[in-house]
C-alpha cells in the first residue's frame, strides 16, 4: 500500500492532467511526461502504477441507506395515528 506524500503528488498530478487538459492528445502527453518525469527521479514505474490504480465503482443498488423519519406530536390530530 502506497501512503505519504510521494503517492498523493503523483495521484494529484494524474487527477490535475483528467480535470484540467481537454484534448485527449494533450491529455496522453502530458501523462507520458509525469510518468517520464518520475521514472527519471527514481520512481518505479510499480510505483506510478499503484498509486493510479482505478478502484472498481460501488453499485449504488448494494449500499444499505437507512432513513430516519420524525413525526411531531400534535395534540388531538396524533392520537388517530
Amino acid at each position: 500500500m502506497t501512503s505519504g506524500v510521494k503517492g498523493r503528488v503523483i495521484k494529484c498530478l494524474y487527477k490535475r492532467t483528467h480535470n484540467i487538459v481537454t484534448q485527449w492528445r494533450k491529455k496522453t502527453k502530458e501523462k507520458q511526461h509525469i510518468a517520464t518525469a518520475h521514472m527519471s527521479n527514481g520512481y518505479p514505474s510499480s510505483f506510478r502504477k499503484k498509486v493510479t490504480k482505478t478502484r472498481p465503482a460501488v453499485d449504488r443498488e448494494e449500499q444499505n441507506h437507512r432513513a430516519v423519519a420524525v413525526l411531531s406530536y400534535v395534540d388531538g390530530v396524533s392520537q388517530s395515528l
